[in-house]
């Protein structure tokens, strides 16, 4: 494995770097000229100094220096020194890289701009400081460009690209202006928010900042840090892991993997409260919290054993809470809410509504205008558990928050006074709010229950 390491800004594409006249020659030194460029190689050797050639030995290293100056060195290499006098003697800059760079290399960049090459083997190029390019090989590459704005190219093999600035450039293709993929299974490793350009399989994101991760058309698999992350696959099947933080998942592909975990195969919670955004049916795995619903399509949402918090978009959907102490709201569209077990709240929003709390003492909550498009029906209401909570901001003349007052309830088909602004019909199961009570004032149905319930103004909650 050699290691070049660049003392001033390099361009392995120019071939002056290579070739020259040899000035000096002993057992373990070669030394190569051309004008101001001073070229020294290291190693053991057999020179014929009669003919001015070498007749056999290893170079190990090679340092070159600009009128004095060292420009860059390359170590721990191990090569023909007979085959690298004959590339630097015949000009052929481009095949002594590919042979003396052929293996697992390391090549580290000034402080300035370079252009780094990869020559074959899995190679590690580091820019360092500049805004340098970076060019993988055959081999599984691993490009870090450091400080600048760099463009990076893999070419083929499963590489690994390390991003730290918004103004990086990752290209995964035969060349940058080239729309053929590479080839590979490649990697993203970034500190900023990034997506993925084309033939990029893999974004990590590193770091502790809260950042996001963005896919593209293929299958991605994406990871977030422990900051507070944004994970969007787009296209493809994608799999997702938020790591520590209060997460965000972006999901559009029923086949899209959501793991708020330690890694995919781990059984243990990365942290945080983290949430689904689907515009697909979706039901939440282990450890994450929040399911909201987007986009217009009619689609559903099912919770975990947790105390969740799942949303519905404004087409009819279908929430299931299942264990746990739940939040469901249903928002626009004639919704189905299903609390299942645990303590859950319900709210089914505009539409026409079904609301089912399951076992538990659930709450019901009116917190939109009711009307003839706006009336729920409560399809399990138990006086002994459960309570229906009223949203004063609505119903207006509720102006004291907490237990409704008896007052302001009454059991019959209309109310009596004018404080009696909810009324309960035994007869229909209908529950009414009437703002002027007795007044003129027609009343309005909020929901249908039960019939014959023993409702008493203990069963509200206003808020």
């Amino acid at each position: 494995m050699a290691t070049v390491t660049a003392h001033q800004p390099i361009d392995m594409d120019d071939a002056y770097f290579w070739y020259g006249t040899v000035v000096r020659a002993t057992a373990s030194m070669i030394q190569v000229r051309s004008g101001s460029l001073t070229q020294t190689y290291t190693g053991s050797f057999t020179y014929d100094t009669r003919l001015g050639t070498i007749k056999s030995g290893t170079m190990t290293g090679t340092v070159q220096q600009i009128n004095g100056t060292k420009v860059f060195e390359v170590t721990g290499a191990h090569h023909d020194a007979v085959k690298v006098v004959g590339y630097m003697n015949r000009g052929d800059a481009a095949g002594l890289y590919a042979y003396v760079l052929n293996g697992n290399d390391r090549m580290n960049g000034s402080s300035g701009g370079d252009v780094i090459k990869s020559y074959g083997g899995d190679d590690q190029l580091y820019g360092n400081g500049g805004h340098d390019r970076l060019e993988g090989g055959s081999g599984n590459d691993r490009l870090d460009g450091g400080a600048g704005s760099d463009a990076m190219l893999g070419g083929s093999g499963n590489d690994v690209y390390i991003v730290d600035s918004t103004g990086d450039r990752v290209f995964e293709t035969l060349s940058m202006g080239s729309g053929t993929d590479a080839g590979g299974v490649d990697e993203v490793q970034s500190r900023v928010s990034w997506t993925l350009g084309s033939f990029v399989e893999k974004l990590t994101l590193t770091g502790t900042v809260a950042i996001n991760a963005t896919g593209n058309g293929l299958a991605n698999t994406l990871k977030g840090n422990a900051g507070a992350n944004t994970l969007d696959g787009k296209g493809g099947a994608d799999v997702m892991l938020g790591m520590g933080g209060n997460d965000i998942y972006i999901v559009d592909n029923v086949r899209d993997r959501v793991y708020e975990t330690t890694s995919t195969t781990s059984g243990r919670d990365a942290g945080g409260i983290d949430e689904v955004r689907a515009s697909v049916s979706w039901t939440l795995g282990s450890f994450v919290e929040k399911l909201t619903l987007t986009g217009t399509a009619a689609i559903n949402g099912t919770g975990n054993g947790l105390g969740n918090t799942i949303a519905g978009n404004g087409a009819a959907n279908m929430l299931d809470g299942g264990a746990g102490n739940d939040f469901l709201y249903g928002l626009g569209g004639n919704d189905a809410l299903k609390g299942g077990t645990g303590n859950d709240l319900l709210a089914g929003g505009a539409g026409t509504d079904s609301l089912t709390g399951g076992s538990g003492r659930d709450i019901f909550r009116f917190d939109t205008a009711p009307g003839s498009g706006n009336r729920d029906v409560i399809t399990d209401f138990s006086v002994a558990d459960d309570t229906i909570q009223l949203e004063n901001a609505i119903f207006t003349r509720l102006t004291k928050t907490g237990a409704l007052a008896a007052a302001n309830f009454r059991v019959g088909t209309k109310a009596a006074d004018a404080n009696d602004h909810v009324f309960y019909d035994k007869a229909t199961g209908g529950l009414f709010y009437d703002a002027d009570g007795s007044g003129s004032g027609a009343a309005v149905q909020i929901a249908l229950l039960g019939k014959g319930l023993a409702l008493t103004a203990a069963d509200f909650l206003v808020t």
